[in-house]
């Protein structure tokens, strides 16, 4: 009878047995509260400062395996609260239970097809200009057949961005692929989205009823009103193209609901991203994005003309943060703070270009129209190459040695970030703007360094951000963010 109680006893402890992910960090936020951050699963939790003591005592205890300092966890909401947050685990059960943090059981879910190497515009910072692939064309057959074998790579959904150049010049070879594709979907049971990354000068009547016909999510490239957007965004003869465009976006109201803006961010505009949203708000944009210039193709090795100052690049983010915070762009979203914000509030963190273990190679494939395989359409090292579509299938492309050689960058191989808090939360910096898998971008990083924990002050202050994400938290395919 007595080894029976004893068992009973054991059992009775190991039910009840408490594990935390890893080292936990305390941190200050702000008088009255306090952070506690588990860096290798981006776990973390604010609270009163009357309750960190408590919090650490369960987590000291939990480590060392002291159970009879931790409350009960069926009645103890702190237990549970932990718990929630990702910050101790229960029973062998942790709140985070299943996600691939080093996101490395993805699928494909992208496929980017550069239908031209070329452009009617003459952007001075184009970062995928190239002389030797200028006059290039993507075949419908070459991309019929990328499509074929992108399928089977895929989960139930393919994201197919016609991009370019400038993608609207090869319309009726778009026509063709989207017919195909759907047809093929059809055939194999999967979902396929339609996305398309534009200048905005091409807009006809025939066109845009195509791409409503086909719920396409289009993406217009404009970096603000006209006296930033041409300074760089010119045509051939150096005249400003900022015009021509809002004149199409105002006729064609009808592509308002599909339409997103993308800004490239320079020096011209870094000081002003937030009267940008502003103005693309008041245009009556529902979704607004900006990339940060990269320094490659026509623009390559003039970073110091073009690249923004990264002081003042953080400064226009966090600008961004108080108008959000304001209440000023409630009606749209501004990616730039909702992709930051998304990243601390999520275990699974789905914006493929900042997270450990990015999209590239594995859920991302890009066919250049020379019909070279890639890994990113922004990678520009052609060390990173994954093959050409004469040679090469997108199944040999995925396992090819660029590829493994890709999906090694995770933040535990990468100094400094191994030993970053924020690791988890920015992945390491872009691959394509750091230029190899063995190096991060600097700029990047002083973003990342200055902005998540700015994020977590204000949402130590109020819970303004938490609402602004729920607004705009209707389900989208997951994968490489659409289009703006």
């Amino acid at each position: 009878m007595a080894s029976l109680t004893i068992d009973a006893l054991r059992a009775r402890e190991a039910s009840r047995v408490f594990r935390v992910p890893g080292p936990t960090k305390r941190i200050a936020l702000r008088s009255d509260h306090a952070l506690f951050l588990c860096p290798p699963t981006g776990s973390w939790a604010i609270v009163p400062t009357s309750l960190a003591g408590s919090i650490e005592n369960i987590l000291s205890a939990a480590q060392s395996g002291d159970l009879d300092r931790i409350p009960d966890a069926d009645t103890s909401e702190l237990v549970q609260d932990l718990y929630a947050a990702g910050l101790l685990s229960i029973r062998g059960k942790a709140s985070w239970q299943g996600v691939d943090f080093d996101n490395a059981q993805a699928r494909v879910n992208t496929l980017i097809l550069k239908m031209v190497g070329h452009c009617n515009i003459a952007c001075t910072y184009c970062y995928d200009f190239s002389e030797e692939t200028f006059k290039s064309k993507l075949s419908v057959e070459q991309a019929t057949r990328a499509i074929d074998q992108a399928l089977p790579l895929a989960g139930p959904t393919l994201n197919v961005l016609f991009h370019g150049g400038e993608p609207l010049l090869a319309f009726r070879r778009i026509q063709a692929i989207t017919e195909y594709a759907l047809a093929r979907t059809k055939e194999t049971g999967q979902q396929i989205l339609f996305s398309i990354q534009t200048n905005g000068t091409r807009f006809t009547d025939e066109i845009v009823d195509f791409l409503i016909a086909h719920e396409f999510s289009v993406g217009v490239s404009l970096d603000g009103p006209p006296e930033f957007n041409d300074v760089h965004r010119v045509t051939f003869q150096g005249g400003g193209t900022g015009e021509p465009i809002l004149r199409n976006l105002k006729k064609y109201t009808g592509l308002r609901q599909r339409l997103g803006v993308l800004t490239t961010v320079t020096q011209a505009n870094c000081g002003s991203l937030r009267d940008i949203a502003r103005y693309f708000r008041d245009f009556g944009v529902e979704r607004w994005d900006i990339t940060v210039f990269q320094d490659s193709g026509r623009a390559a090795n003039k970073a110091s003309r073009f690249a923004p100052d990264s002081e003042t690049l953080i400064a226009g983010y966090r600008d961004l943060l108080d108008g959000v915070e304001a209440g000023e762009f409630d009606t749209m979203e501004v990616r730039p703070v909702l992709h930051y914000v998304r990243n601390l509030l999520n275990f699974e963190r789905r914006n493929m270009c900042l997270r450990n273990g990015c999209g590239a190679a594995k859920e991302l494939i890009s066919i250049s129209a020379d019909g070279t395989i890639e890994s990113c359409d922004c990678v520009a090292n052609p060390a990173l190459s994954l093959g050409h579509m004469q040679r090469n299938s997108l199944a040999e492309a995925v396992a090819s040695p660029a590829a493994t050689r890709i999906r090694t960058r995770t933040v535990d191989a990468l100094q400094p970030c191994r030993t970053c808090d924020w690791r988890i939360f920015c992945g390491g910096t872009c691959l394509a703007k750091a230029g190899d898998v063995h190096a991060i971008d600097e700029s990047e990083c002083r973003l990342s360094l200055a902005l998540f924990p700015d994020i977590l002050q204000r949402l130590a202050r109020s819970d303004k951000l938490v609402r602004y994400v729920e607004r705009f938290s209707r389900p989208v395919a997951a994968g490489r963010p659409e289009p703006a």
